[in-house]
């Protein structure tokens, strides 16, 4: 048998994926031949008789394709860190610093109790420069023991109480005061200085401390005097010895009882039988009225030292003590001739109200004579003005 065989290009062993080889032979019977070259397929047919063979070889490429997932997990953490910053803030303290002094001219009151003592006292203008608290404190190398008052605006002595906002008067163990309060800058406020004992009299300072400056302003107590009744006389008895007298309306004044509040400072009489010198009792009495009966409570009382009194007819005029006889308005202020006193005159000005008394020391509320004709008596109320900031 004779056989041809046509051959293609044969791929390399090592030939890349997708050659393709081929083969042609002639020759009798039929072989199937597959070769397989790395990834490629071959593929040979044989025919077989006399006629004509042919073998065709192919190759081909498989392509093999796969896909692997992984996963991978990620864990983050977040880390938080707080810091603290602490800021000090620092106030700078200011010390403002008053220089004063009680005197024997100093004013007189009768406390915030308004008792009927004397007191001696001093009132500052205080004015702070800042809106914040202040602490103000006396100091003082004598023994008085100093009280302290703060007002908003004004001080008035015949009413403590009004405008008081803070006050030092109870510190045990200390003859100092401190007291503390919130003011408002440049507004004026009154510091009011006195002390525990009686019309004492000393130098002290005052010490402010405060975020702002205090300004310190020594303010003046203005007063006035009021008189009630009169001294001119008939030359007639009118009140004698162991009689209580009390002139009711002034026509001329057209008063009735005292109009202005204040302390008793002088009292005057037009005397027709002379008192007893050295021991003669004259007393000024100060009194309620109930309502419009002659019914007369007696308030306070305050004997005329003797050793004013004179032997003589005539006026007579005696200076009481400011604070020993307050007295407010609507109030009555008599005259009472003990053993000694004398009589005093008659004024057709004035009507009166009179009882009989034969112990002045025990006084007491009592239903008085009106008679048509006052008494020859004048008394002068001093009335402190307010002190405005």
């Amino acid at each position: 048998m004779q056989g041809v065989g046509v051959y293609g290009a044969a791929p390399a062993a090592s030939s890349a994926a997708n050659s393709t080889g081929l083969m042609a032979a002639v020759a009798t019977g039929l072989a199937l031949i597959v070769i397989g070259t790395g990834l490629g397929l071959g593929l040979g047919i044989g025919l077989h008789s006399d006629d004509r063979n042919l073998t065709l070889i192919t190759t081909t490429t498989l392509s093999t394709s796969s896909t692997t997932t992984i996963e991978i997990s990620t864990t983050t953490t977040t880390t938080t860190t707080t810091t603290t910053t602490t800021v000090t803030v620092t106030t700078a303290t200011v010390s403002s610093v008053y220089e004063g002094s009680l005197s024997s001219i100093s004013s007189i009151y009768g406390g915030v109790n308004q008792s009927t003592t004397n007191f001696t006292y001093e009132t500052i203008q205080v004015i702070a420069s800042t809106n914040d608290t202040y602490i103000f404190t006396s100091t003082s190398g004598s023994n008085l023991k100093f009280f302290g008052y703060l007002y908003n605006n004004s001080f008035l002595p015949a009413s403590p109480q009004t405008h008081l906002i803070a006050r030092d008067d109870s510190t045990t163990g200390s003859l100092q005061f401190n007291l503390t309060s919130t003011l408002q800058a440049l507004t004026e406020y009154v510091l009011v200085v006195t002390t525990a004992n009686l019309t004492s009299t000393g130098p002290f300072n005052i010490t402010a401390t405060g975020p702002g400056t205090v300004t310190f302003t020594r303010r003046s107590t203005t007063s006035q005097t009021a008189s009630y009744g009169t001294v001119s006389t008939n030359g007639t008895d009118a009140a004698i010895s162991n009689t209580a007298a009390v002139n009711l309306n002034d026509v001329v004044r057209d008063v009735d009882g005292t109009s202005t509040t204040g302390y008793v400072n002088q009292a005057s009489m037009s005397f027709v039988t002379a008192p007893t010198a050295s021991t003669g009792l004259i007393y000024i009495i100060v009194l309620n009225r109930t309502g419009s009966t002659f019914v007369f409570t007696p308030i306070s009382t305050y004997q005329i030292p003797t050793s004013n009194i004179t032997a003589t007819t005539g006026v007579q005029t005696y200076a009481i003590p400011r604070n020993q006889l307050p007295v407010i308005t609507g109030q009555y202020v008599g005259v009472g001739l003990g053993t000694g006193g004398g009589s005093l005159g008659m004024t057709p000005r004035l009507t009166a109200a009179t009882l009989a008394v034969t112990n002045f020391a025990t006084l007491a509320a009592a239903t008085y004579t009106n008679v048509s004709i006052g008494v020859a008596f004048q008394y002068s109320v001093f009335s402190a003005a307010a002190v405005v900031g």
